[in-house]
């Protein structure tokens, strides 16, 4: 293939998986590590990661996996749970009531995809038991009871009514020598019977546990590896409120069925799979490393600055994948046999892939519209490091920083943190405390402008009690445009080399010694007092107290 043909379909990609066919994804999957092979156990696990990094993908990779096997898998959505009865219910129902009609609402997209399953042609053989077992849990997942006093009313009324006539009549033609003559008798009887009941109370959903645990036993028994898979996609988008209480009837409800495993993909600061009363110490909701055995997290596994190596690879991978599973699909001459021969062909060195992986900061749909950008600009060309940078930077204004400027106070943060850690110190990223939860920071987490790159990094410093930190870095595309100026920032972290003298040098991995630490470290509260604003701690977000704006 040349190069304009390649540069179509880089143009070609989509940026979301749903936008793909079960195949394509199927072929275009690039293993990141082993989490696939932990992921294919049977215990349960949560699956976090941003926006774009992989967690439909991988979730789809995975159905395709367990289905060769002659898994049943369930794949649910969570954005397309609900009704105007259920997930949008009247806000003043009880926050327990919402939970229960969303489970509810949760147990009959399982029944009907068990029952899609079910039905669809297939070589897999289902116990007889299948059929009742599916009706009762429908049953289990529908009841409802009645809040509030039940009065019966009835009423007989009955009434006969009768109507009898007669009417004769002759007549006698004289002329015509005819003779005529009538007869009438109308009898008319009525009857009416009418009973009336009345309740009063409010129909209030109940999940019958026993019967859903039951009946889930039942399906499972039936199914040929007696196990039922369930993967339950975008959990952070039902209300942050309501996900403890889910989670818990989850817990209850299906994951206490022994042959039934769940895989729930989720954004780890918008997820609360638990509550703890502190002080009765009771929980309500799932426990990882109780109830779910695992947790992986895919914003740990494509970070550029831990291993570029291994960060290249897995791109490199990616778009020869991607792009050989299109050229099949529309049936063009795909004549390239490895990934790195398409970096040779689409970029003009080396340097300018591994600009590109830089500039994509671990995220692959970023990555893509990255390469999309650079396609438009590089016409009939290869990609040159002035191509990947212009798009990078085009990329941050028209998605990323708009994205922001949305949220005027997450915007002010972003511009403050930028003046702090790229004006002042002249590096490209910063440290926090681990207990430094403030949802403006998640905020731009999920907004992919800021990156976590390394965790629990300890001081190891008495004085300082060992305080751990996370090490995060600022966007490619917020300070791309600096390069080859005097204001480009000289490294990653700005660390004290003498406090002596209080000279300084940049590093691209943090020390461990808190002295050389603490010119890295930014201080939210110096944000917050210079804008007369409080913190909105983590606490604070999971009690549903933040403010909208």
């Amino acid at each position: 293939m040349n190069t304009n043909d390649l540069m179509r379909l880089a143009l070609g990609l989509s940026k979301r998986a749903e936008s793909y066919d079960a195949s394509h994804l199927a072929s275009s999957f690039v293993e990141i590590g082993n989490v696939p092979t932990l992921l294919r156990n049977n215990d349960s696990a949560i699956i976090f990661g941003r926006r774009g990094t992989g967690k439909t993908h991988l979730l789809s990779y995975l159905a395709s996996l367990l289905k060769e096997g002659g898994g049943v898998v369930v794949s649910i959505d969570m954005r397309t749970i609900g009704s105007s009865s259920g997930l949008y219910a009247d806000p003043g129902l009880l926050l327990s009531e919402r939970a229960t009609r969303l489970l509810r609402d949760t147990a009959n997209a399982i029944h009907e995809r068990i029952l899609e399953a079910y039905t669809e042609p297939s070589d897999a053989v289902y116990g007889q038991d299948i059929t009742s077992g599916l009706d009762q849990l429908l049953d289990a997942a529908n009841s409802l009871v009645i809040d509030g006093a039940l009065t019966r009313e009835e009423a007989f009324q009955s009434s006969i009514d009768t109507n009898n006539s007669a009417q004769a009549g002759f007549q006698f033609s004289p002329t015509g020598g005819q003779f005529s003559g009538s007869f009438t008798d109308s009898i008319k009887t009525g009857l009416t019977d009418a009973q009336k009941q009345s309740v009063s109370g409010r129909p209030t959903i109940r999940i019958n546990f026993n019967g859903l645990t039951s009946a889930l036993e039942r399906v499972v028994r039936s199914l040929p590896t007696k196990r039922l898979w369930i993967l339950l996609d975008e959990w952070s988008e039902v209300p942050l409120d309501l996900q403890p209480y889910l989670a818990d009837m989850l817990r209850r409800g299906f994951l206490a069925v022994r042959g039934v495993t769940a895989k729930i993909a989720a954004i780890e600061h918008r997820t609360a799979l638990r509550l703890v009363n502190e002080a009765t110490g009771q929980s309500v909701g799932i426990e990882i490393g109780a109830d779910v055995a695992m947790s992986v997290n895919l914003d740990d596994h494509m970070v550029f600055e831990n291993d570029s190596a291994a960060a290249s690879q897995f791109f490199s991978q990616m778009l020869f994948r991607h792009m050989r599973s299109i050229a099949q699909t529309e049936k063009l001459d795909f004549n390239i046999i490895q990934a790195d021969d398409l970096t040779r062909l689409m970029f003009t060195q080396r340097d300018s892939f591994t600009e590109f992986v830089r500039a994509s900061e671990g995220v692959p749909r970023d990555a893509i519209n990255i390469l999309s950008k650079c396609a438009l600009r590089a016409h009939n060309d290869k990609i040159s490091m002035p191509i990947v940078r212009e798009a990078a930077r085009a990329w941050y204004s028209t998605s990323k920083q708009s994205d922001i400027n949305s949220r005027p106070r997450a915007n002010a943060l972003m511009d403050w943190i930028k003046s702090q850690v790229i004006g002042q110190r002249r590096a490209r990223g910063f440290l926090l405390d681990v207990k430094a939860r403030d949802v403006l920071i998640d905020y731009l987490f999920d907004s992919r402008v800021l990156h976590i790159i390394k965790k629990g990094i300890s001081s190891k410093d008495r004085e300082d009690g060992g305080r751990k930190f996370n090490a995060w870095v600022l966007d490619y595309g917020c300070y791309v445009e600096l390069f080859n100026t005097a204001v480009a920032p000289r490294g990653l972290f700005e660390v004290e080399e003498d406090v002596a003298t209080s000279s300084t040098k940049f590093v691209e991995v943090p020390q461990t010694d808190y002295r050389s630490l603490r010119r890295a470290i930014l201080d939210l509260s110096a944000f917050y007092a210079a804008t007369s604003d409080e913190p909105i701690a983590f606490s604070r977000r999971v009690t549903g107290l933040i403010p909208t704006n």
